[in-house]
């Protein structure tokens, strides 16, 4: 819907610019202590990777290009999502686990 309203050029700003938000704060736990260093490895490569996925978007000129980036970034950004929260949980556990037997 946005599009019709604001425009094509207005969304793909956006959506670059709030690609860039999502992937620090993404980064944000590690650097709060928050998670470990797993979680901030991964974080970062697949921030990295969702930006390069937004600029795709951004840079692209035809209906066709404009269309087949944004079903790659939205499926993309489903896996980052889902691997960012399993990787917060397998940390956590992980963690839990080494205090409960002692490690």
């Amino acid at each position: 819907m946005m599009p019709n309203v604001k425009g094509e050029r207005s969304t793909k700003n956006q959506i670059f610019v709030y690609a860039i938000i999502m992937a620090l704060c993404g980064i944000a736990p590690y650097f709060i202590g928050f998670a470990g260093i797993t979680y901030g490895a991964l974080s970062t490569i697949l921030g990295v990777i969702f930006v390069y996925r937004s600029y795709e978007l951004w840079k692209t000129v035809t209906r066709e290009q404009t269309v087949a980036c944004a079903k790659k970034l939205f499926f993309f950004s489903l896996f980052y999502l889902a691997a960012l929260f399993a990787v917060l949980l397998v940390e956590s556990l992980a963690t839990r686990l080494m205090s409960y037997l002692g490690a």
